[in-house]
């Protein structure tokens, strides 16, 4: 298919000319051409083959969510095909109620040239059957139906052609074409954060042809929505976007609140899909209309049921089993609740149930096992608040996905979100109370992520000292904080404080949950890895071969505990200058493994990768594949900066062997 500018498709009816004739407006009749529609040309053609079908009779139902501009393509296809049709009729059904339908006579053929055409008659804004059939005519016509339905409200009836938001392309060429000045990065953000909706991106120019800004734009959507969307529509849209987003919000809660509940809950986890055909069937606790403070009992079928009325609400849609709340909406929830407390407390509330409901696997449950369910999950875990987080349960969950996070190098995204979270707990919970712990060894793993080794030995200690004091020094709580203590303290510092850290915590946990157990080895993967920051590397390898065989039993080879062990073995045997090409063959082989699981990204396989370039280097003196050397450089320096200890030992392996390393 070709592409004209703006990225634009070809289709036959792009090359037919403006229609000479200009058609009268009345009172609920054709709106006027607007000479600012932009693309849909491949849209426009799929309309006019669903039109094509039948030279007599046709139903075609436009749906999408408020906003994308289905009245508009409807017109601008009018427009261009004035002289197919008979009689045009545009109705409005909901401007239209208690008024007697438009009646067969009326829309009669008329003499003359259009005596044997069809008339068409376009029925906008219906929001099912009942709407359409009053004014469907008699005898031969074409009627075309613009709703915010869902397909199945209309499959039986008419065929059914989806319009969704413009293309990326179509939404910053339609900006740049409009507002010169924009740059194509403002461009590219305001469309991203505006879903590509056209309603909305026309606001936006309006706001930046007042001399305004993209981020003053965006600030007021998110903190004053009625304010930049409450003004009349431009282009002739009958209402303000913001009237007609309040309206389905309404209509949704005009029966129940729940629902609309529901909506306010998933804009705040959006505006990425979310599975709610994956939510937990187990026991919930949701809170009730009237307090907060009072916990209804529910099960997730309970809300599996109920959002299929969401999805029709036309500011979502609800498709095999995942709900997408239009980004726009996303974007002014919060805004939109500040002048209603009691919802706006609802929606976060509501948003924390179904986080715990959308959790993919059941306390005790290695999340690992999990991951590809909590991938799917997580771009809502990301977008929630923890400050919002107002029970346990909300805590444990949030604390778990953001741990499944760190699994997946993803510890940029997270360190805030936690130090923010275990505030939250810290308020909610006493410090020596489970589940605040729990909190606080997952920020621990972050500042150690983040090789801010000083804050992960400080946190735990104090979380180390709140347990003892709490349950005593042989509870398996206390024995997790004081193995999560072992590396930060060794790396800040206390490599033999660690070590002995380790001894006794491993003791105790072979005592109470045996030798077997994967904390027990998780701990033991530790002491090897501060028997290394002591200089012992001897002690470290035994540890560490120990550790490595019993957690590829336990574990598999592929749990990144197994490659994190594997990775400081092979560190062990490089210090010793004996084992040095066992030492290269397993950075190779964890390398290798941790690419398929982790991915070339992942910071633990970054490392890995610059602990194989740097014993190729001290092996051979020479470098076997320079751009595997370049690429790992490059991945070192963005990941953890330019004075990384890895980056500088290479740079001075490289000039040692005489090998240059263009960046």
């Amino acid at each position: 298919m070709k592409t004209g500018s703006a990225g634009r498709a070809h289709s036959p009816l792009s090359d037919l000319p403006p229609t000479p004739v200009s058609l009268r407006r009345e009172p609920g009749g054709l709106p006027s051409r607007n000479p600012r529609f932009w693309g849909r040309d491949f849209l426009l053609g799929t309309l006019d083959d669903c039109i094509r079908r039948s030279e007599s009779r046709t139903v075609t139902a436009l749906i999408g969510p408020i906003g994308t501009g289905k009245r508009q393509v409807v017109a601008e296809y009018i427009h261009r095909t004035t002289g197919r049709f008979g009689r045009v009729k545009w109705v409005r059904p909901q401007e239209t109620m208690g008024e007697e339908a438009e009646s067969a006579e009326a829309l009669s053929p008329r003499t003359g040239p259009a005596a044997d055409l069809p008339p068409l008659v376009v029925i906008a804004g219906a929001h099912g059957w009942a709407d359409v059939e009053p004014h469907l005519p008699l005898g031969p016509a074409h009627v075309l139906i613009t709703s915010t339905a869902p397909a199945a409200e209309w499959t039986p009836w008419a065929a059914v052609l989806p319009v969704g938001p413009w293309e990326r392309s179509e939404s910053v060429g339609f900006l740049s074409r409009n507002v010169p000045t924009l740059t194509s990065d403002d461009a590219g953000q305001l469309a991203a954060v505006l879903g590509d909706l056209p309603l909305a991106l026309a606001y936006a120019e309006i706001w930046l042809n007042r001399g305004r800004s993209a981020s003053s734009f965006l600030a007021m959507l998110r903190s004053r929505p009625a304010e930049v969307l409450g003004s009349a529509g431009p282009d002739g849209y009958s209402s303000s976007l913001a009237s007609r987003i309040a309206e389905a919000r309404d209509s949704l809660a005009a029966g129940d609140d729940w629902p609309a509940r529901l909506l306010d809950a998933s804009a705040l986890l959006g505006p990425s899909p979310m599975p709610v055909s994956s939510l937990n069937p187990g026991v919930l606790f949701g809170p009730s209309e009237d307090t907060l403070s009072t916990e209804l009992l529910l099960r997730g079928t309970q809300l599996i049921k109920a959002f299929p009325s969401v999805g029709k609400s036309g500011l979502a849609s609800l498709t095999c089993g995942m709900l997408s709340v239009t980004p726009v909406y996303c974007a002014v929830v919060r805004g939109l609740l500040t002048s209603d407390p009691t919802a706006s407390a609802h929606a976060t509330r509501w948003a924390e149930v179904l986080l715990v409901a959308l959790r993919p696997c059941p306390p005790g449950r290695d999340g690992w096992d999990a991951r590809d369910e909590w991938r799917q999950v997580s771009p809502q875990f990301m977008a929630y608040d923890p400050l919002d987080v107002g029970t346990r349960e909300g805590l444990v969950v949030l604390a778990a996905a953001y741990d499944h996070m760190l699994d997946m190098g993803r510890w940029r995204d997270v360190l805030h979100k936690l130090e923010s979270l275990r505030l939250r707990g810290r308020h909610l919970l006493p410090e020596n109370h489970a589940v605040t712990l729990r909190v606080g060894s997952v920020l621990v793993r972050a500042y150690d992520c983040a090789q801010r080794y000083s804050d992960a030995s400080a946190l735990g200690a104090e979380m180390l000292a709140d347990a003892t004091s709490a349950w005593g020094t042989r509870d398996l709580d206390t024995l997790k904080c004081a193995s999560a203590l072992i590396v930060p303290l060794g790396a800040s510092g206390n490599p033999l404080r660690a070590v002995e850290r380790a001894t006794v915590t491993m003791a105790a946990q072979r005592d109470l949950l045996g030798s077997s157990h994967p904390e027990t080895l998780l701990t033991l993967s530790r002491l090897a890895v501060v028997e290394l920051m002591a200089g012992n590397w001897q002690n470290s390898a035994t540890v560490g071969e120990t550790a490595l065989s019993e957690q590829q039993r336990v574990l598999g080879d592929t749990h990144p505990d197994v490659l994190a062990t594997a990775y400081w073995l092979a560190c062990a045997y490089a210090e010793s200058g004996v084992y040095a090409r066992k030492a290269l063959d397993l950075f190779f082989a964890t390398h290798q493994a941790q690419r398929k699981a982790l991915g070339d990204s992942h910071p633990a396989t970054i490392r890995t990768a610059a602990g194989f370039v740097l014993q190729d280097l001290d092996v051979y003196n020479a470098c076997h594949d320079i751009e595997f050397c370049r690429r790992t450089l490059d991945l070192l320096r963005r990941e953890f900066g330019a004075e990384d200890k890895y980056v500088y030992r290479i740079d001075r392996a490289c000039r040692r062997a005489g090998v240059k390393i263009v960046p």
